[in-house]
């Protein structure tokens, strides 16, 4: 419990992570840590309420909840959604009726299961739709051009060349990342030997993005080995967080943005482990 006091975030949210299944857990405690309104956190902390399935916790919830908006912390309100469908107050029917008209559909039917649960009665889902959250306002890459990326990293470069006929939005995000320098110095958090490595959170911890969304742009792309993927939480949660697959993945066809692929460098990628660094990145010829 020592480290999930730490002032470090991303380490505290590991630390609760790791704290989640454990018996004896103080209420107080977890309460205090959704005061923090951090989205890793937060989520952590809802599904460990959701088993305690304390009444008295619903309205620390609910006010935990307005510490987030969609689509881009969509998993920390499902969870708070979730934690006051298990905890079955109806001091969160209020609450769930407004969200029952959330413009995002994942919200809309967790407060509809939600209320039903808890009332036993039929809600209606709203038809409206948001995409005002989600960014479409990049500069597109000329589509007859592939954009070239070299990444420097601390086990050495790679070259990504980008597909900006299949992928535009996604495309350009990526590259007026990388001009920016929003990618240099940030860790690789994630590696899986033989299926992938993923970097792109400037937290650290997989929680961490640019502070916006982009929509998803599912192609015919095949995810063989090398090719680069977006990140996501769910339909239009992209940012900044992308991955590069080891092997070919065909799981993965049609159910994540694929917008490049690596075409030198590859071995470099294979020996990334988790916390190598991102140094910089340039566009090459």
């Amino acid at each position: 419990m020592r480290l999930s006091d730490n002032q470090n975030i991303a380490q505290v949210s590991l630390a609760l992570e790791a704290l989640s299944h454990r018996k004896g857990i103080p209420l107080s405690f977890l309460i205090n840590k959704l005061k923090l309104g951090d989205p890793a956190i937060t989520t952590i902390v809802a599904g460990r309420l959701a088993t305690t399935r304390e009444s008295k916790t619903a309205q620390v919830l609910i006010d935990a909840y307005g510490n987030f908006r969609a689509p881009r912390d969509i998993e920390p309100m499902e969870a708070i959604i979730a934690a006051l469908d298990s905890i079955g107050s109806a001091k969160a029917v209020t609450f769930l009726e407004r969200e029952i008209d959330n413009p995002f559909p994942p919200i809309q039917k967790a407060a509809q299961h939600a209320l039903r649960h808890i009332t036993g009665k039929e809600y209606p889902l709203s038809d409206s739709a948001a995409t005002n959250l989600i960014r479409y306002d990049f500069k597109l890459a000329v589509k007859t051009t592939r954009p070239k990326l070299k990444i420097h990293t601390t086990k050495g470069s790679f070259v990504i060349e980008l597909f900006p006929d299949k992928a535009p939005v996604t495309v350009a995000n990526f590259v007026q990342l990388a001009d920016s320098g929003f990618y240099n110095n940030i860790y690789f958090h994630r590696v899986v030997p033989g299926f992938v490595v993923q970097a792109g959170d400037p937290r650290g911890d997989g929680w961490g993005g640019p502070g916006y969304t982009i929509p998803c742009e599912y192609n015919d792309i095949f995810y063989d080995r090398g090719t680069v993927g977006m990140a996501t939480a769910g339909k239009d949660t992209g940012g900044s967080q992308f991955f590069i697959t080891h092997t070919p993945q065909p799981h993965l066809n049609g159910r994540y943005t694929a917008f490049g692929k690596v075409i030198s460098g590859m071995d470099v990628v294979d020996h990334i482990e988790v916390f190598d660094k991102i140094l910089r990145t340039e566009q090459v010829n």
